[in-house]
């Protein structure tokens, strides 16, 4: 798999930027939160914070924050919540590039450590797909099939096969039975 696949399915929006605020990479989550806010854009190929050119977003925050020009850090107010932002400055071959992580904590409600704890044991204890691996934690989660679709942006027939693979993989015979099956994996500490 790619690293751009694999980018592609973190819930923070990853932007890759030129010094002059050009994009050279985003992923999914980038593009969610991009047509999803009025906070956060593009424009012309250029990423827009507040509407100002991210470049200025970047100058702003090492011209008042000198001591963190390395990690910026800030909240953005939107209309359900707030995006936490986080710039890192990386000097790639004499270039100046510029690393923009955005998070929404109010669409990814839940997302936490605890939960990626736990989709990490369940897919190393059963050998699950890291997809998986998720959709037995949205069981787990109460959510139907449906539900789990649209959350993955997937058909409902690929949710019904990933969950034929997982009762396969774990000897379990009904859906029930991995809810049971994570609330005890849930008690576990991480596993290395």
């Amino acid at each position: 798999m790619s690293a751009n696949r694999i980018l592609d399915h973190l819930a923070i929006g990853i932007i890759l930027t030129e010094k002059d605020g050009s994009i050279i990479y985003k992923n999914q989550e980038s593009d969610r939160i991009f047509s999803a806010s009025n906070i956060i854009s593009r424009k012309s190929g250029t990423l827009i914070v507040n509407g100002k050119k991210i470049m200025s977003v970047y100058n702003h925050f090492i011209e008042t924050r000198p001591s963190e020009q390395v990690t910026i850090l800030d909240c953005h107010p939107h209309d359900s919540g707030f995006y936490i932002i986080s710039i890192q400055k990386y000097d790639h071959n004499n270039q100046e590039l510029y690393a923009t992580f955005i998070y929404d904590p109010k669409y990814h409600d839940g997302i936490n450590i605890r939960k990626i704890q736990i989709i990490s044991n369940v897919r190393k204890i059963y050998s699950l797909s890291n997809s998986e691996a998720e959709v037995s934690y949205c069981i787990y989660a109460g959510m139907s099939i449906d539900e789990i679709a649209k959350h993955r942006k997937s058909s409902v027939n690929t949710i019904r096969t990933h969950i034929k693979n997982i009762l396969s993989k774990t000897g379990l015979a009904r859906q029930q039975d991995i809810v049971r099956l994570i609330a005890d994996i849930s008690m576990m500490p991480k596993i290395q």
